[in-house]
This record gives structure tokens, sequence and C-alpha cells, in this order.
């Protein structure tokens, strides 16, 4: 499978080791989209689901299903003749599509941010061209590394050869707009921080943010068992402007329905002196929000005495193999619980798209990665959009992906109206996370679609 890596980085294991922590943290720019009531996943490995053996498989089983099929969604990739239906379009041939992968791996300040992204990118071309490709066109995947400081050059970068850019995104993405549109380069993109970004011409967005609305059905859905505690709660975030604000917002959603915030600590992002920070919480809280999942804070928890009842995770933050294993080091009492918007892998035997993504997932890579569900989710909805075009053009693609009012990705996610990017998904899944792993909680969740509560009442505006 053709993989063209544009930018090539090493980096010494110390420097790794060193930037650890802050990896971790600025995974949270993902998570953002949560706190607003949309879909978010870390940057980081995340393992929900493991097999049997370390070690990678170097193809894909196929399994039960025939090639090209994906569950539910039936067809995603296939044979064809590239020729009945020619193209003029950049980056497309008669025997390939150059498609544009938006990321920030390579960065020497975080090395790997964004790597599931590249690692799900190579793994659906080499799934989809064992199929036959888009229509008889191989998927060819260019590695556009944003290196966290240079979004712009990547994107002028992906103007020139690439047909879109799918899969990917950058942390700091509004510059990545005006060069973008200025070269008609569409996007269907797995991750857009910034609300300016996602709202954007020229792209279908999964995942969703919002300045005026919140999704707060967590809170609203684990009240009755936690109704005191909510009287109660503490926010200890990261000192970071787009971090720091985000939780600001979020706390007048919750003041608004009646719920009291009595601790709001903003943490300085070296995490010098945890313990100053989590010291106010002791006896002024009992439920505590969290936007961060380290080690540092659980031990300084541990520290001061602090024992909340519940532990709220409205940011998706500890969906992840990384909060799993600092839980691992560092226990804690309470229960966790932790929002998302993507199928549950854990339950994956009920769905067969998901059983199907934990299936190639296991076989490519000898896990299946809760994080990389929605990279996942924008490939095959840009592989069906794609399909879908008699004559291959971006504004066919962007169409196509843009349809449907309750996208699911075959029950890769919650539904989603694809038509409105301002509009802030009502659903969600309650998951409870410990250091034995991820778990979905139906009891908590009270489904009303699937797995998904998707009541109304979820969203709130923000004052």
């Amino acid at each position: 499978m053709p993989y063209n890596q544009t930018h090539q980085t090493t980096h010494r294991p110390r420097a790794r080791l060193r930037n650890s922590r802050l990896i971790a943290l600025l995974s949270i720019f993902v998570a953002l989209a949560t706190l607003a009531g949309a879909c978010g996943h870390s940057e980081t490995a995340s393992t929900t689901t493991k097999a049997s053996g370390d070690k990678p498989s170097a193809t894909v089983d196929k399994g039960s299903e025939e090639p090209g099929v994906f569950g539910d969604l039936g067809q995603v990739c296939g044979p064809g003749d590239g020729k009945v239906a020619a193209s003029t379009e950049r980056g497309v041939t008669d025997d390939e599509i150059q498609v544009g992968l938006l990321n920030d791996a390579g960065n020497t300040i975080v090395p790997g941010l964004g790597a599931n992204m590249v690692k799900v990118g190579k793994a659906f071309a080499e799934w989809c061209n064992e199929a036959g490709g888009i229509n008889g066109r191989k998927l060819v995947v260019n590695n556009r590394d944003a290196m966290l400081t240079d979004a712009a050059a990547a994107v002028i970068d992906a103007c020139q050869h690439d047909f879109m850019l799918v899969g990917g995104g950058a942390v700091i993405d509004a510059p990545t707009i005006e060069p973008r549109l200025g070269c008609n380069l569409g996007s269907i993109p797995a991750l857009n921080p910034s609300y300016e970004g996602q709202i954007a011409d020229l792209q279908a967005v999964v995942g969703r943010t919002s300045e005026k609305e919140s999704n707060w059905g967590l809170f609203r859905l684990l009240e009755p068992d936690y109704k005191d505690a909510f009287q109660k709660i503490g926010i200890l975030t990261i000192d970071s402007p787009d971090i720091r604000v985000a939780y600001e917002r979020f706390q007048k959603a919750l003041e608004s329905q009646g719920l009291k915030i009595t601790s709001f600590q903003a943490v300085a992002v070296n995490l010098d002196n945890v313990r100053t920070y989590v010291q106010p919480l002791v006896d002024k809280t009992e439920a505590l929000v969290l936007a961060s999942a380290l080690p540092e804070i659980f031990r300084a928890m541990t520290d001061v005495g602090y024992k909340p009842k519940v532990v709220v995770d409205q940011g998706s933050i500890f969906y992840n193999k990384d909060a799993v294993d600092s839980l691992k080091q560092v226990s804690i009492d309470a229960p966790i619980y932790s929002a998302s918007t993507t199928f549950p892998l854990d339950r994956a035997d009920e769905n067969p798209t998901a059983a199907r993504l934990v299936q190639i997932e296991t076989d490519m890579f000898g896990y299946a990665d809760q994080a990389d569900v929605t990279p996942w989710i924008t490939w095959l909805l840009f592989a069906k959009s794609a399909s879908a075009c008699d004559v291959l053009t971006v504004k066919c693609v962007i169409e196509n992906a843009t349809k449907d009012k309750a996208y699911t990705a075959g029950g890769l996610t919650a539904p989603v109206d694809m038509t409105d990017p301002s509009k802030v998904n009502e659903c969600l899944a309650i998951n409870k996370v410990n250091a034995e792993g991820i778990t979905y909680d139906e009891k908590a969740t009270k489904p009303t679609d699937g797995l998904f509560n998707c009541d109304p009442k979820n969203v709130i505006p923000i004052s």
C-alpha cells in the first residue's frame, strides 16, 4: 500500500520521556469537543480491547466478511474501472487517489501527537486497497505533518498534490482555514479543535463544539445518585487559555441547572507543586471534574487525603489506555464516569460494524483502540461518499458526506446531523473507568437510541 512520509524526524528516547506529560496535556485539546457536546478522542494510544499476543499481524484477516465490507455499512471499498468515471480533480488519476492526512506527530516539542490518526489512515488505506480501492482507484495517503507550528504550511503542501484531507487534524487548526479554502481543498477531519475550523466551508464534520451550547447529559443522568455531591463540585483544569475557558463555560452551564461549583482550580501546565491546587478541594468539594488523568494529580489527591465521592470526566479524558495505566499506578477509590459519543468497544459483539473494526485493528496491531474509532469514522464516511460519485470531485464527496441528518457510520457513533456543523450532539454514552479498564454503564446511560442517551434535555445553552 503506497504511503508517503513527507516529514521525517528522529527523536531521542530521553526527549520522549521528558515530554510524556506534555503529550498527555496537549491531548486534552482533542477532548474539548466533548466538553462542548461532541465526540472527542485522545491523541495518545488508548486500548480498550486487547488481543492475545503482542505482535501485530502483517496482513488483514478478512474473517467472515467479504473484502471491502464493513459491518452494517456494507460495501465501502471495492474494484471498478476508474476510466469509466474519469476525473480532472487534483490528486486523482485513473488508478489512484492522493489523500492528505494532517497531524502533529513529527513535532519535536510533543513527539507523537496525533500518531494514532496516522496509524488509522495507513490501516484504512491498506484494508481498502486490499479490496480494490475506491471504485478501483487505490488510496495513497500523504502524511501532512503540521509539526504543531506549521499547520498552514502543511496545508499548502497538500494543496499541491492532494484531492482532500481526511482522517486527521492539527491541534492548532485556525491557520489552516484560509489556505485550505483558497485551493478548494475539501476535508473530513477527525480532529477540529476550533469552532471557526468546525464551521468553515468545504468539509464534513463529525465532532462538534459550540460557544453557545453544552451537553451536560453526563451530570443530568448521574444527578439522582449524586444529588448532594453535585452541590459541591470541584473543577481541576489546566491553566492554558483554550482549556481553562472551555471549563469556565461549562461551569456556567452547570450552574444554570442548579448545580454548584465550590472550587475552580487551574493547574499550571508544568504541573509543578500540584498539591497546591488539590488542597483547596479538600472539605469544599465532593464531586470532581478533572481535565487530566495524569499520575501526578492522582498522587497529590492521595497525599492531601482528598477523597471525592465521584469523579466526572466530561471531556473523555479518561476514555483511553493512558488513563487506565495512570490508575494502575495510583488508585482512586471514587467511581469515575466518562462521557463519549462513540460506540463502546467493550460491547462490540452487539454491533457488526464495531466488531468489524475490532477485528481489523486486532489483526493489524494486536489490539483495538477506542481512540481510533473517530478516525475510522471519517475514513469510512469519505470512502462511502467518494464511491457514490459518478465523477469523483470534491464537491460531490462533500455533498454526499453532508446529506444525512442522523449519520452513525453503521453504528460507530451516536447519530450526527451532518447537514449542520454548528449543531451540538445531544447524545452520549456513559462509561466507568478504573485500573481494570473501561466498561459501558447501561444503568447510568439510560439509553434511548441503541447504547446512547439522546434526550434533547442533554443540550443546554451557555449563558
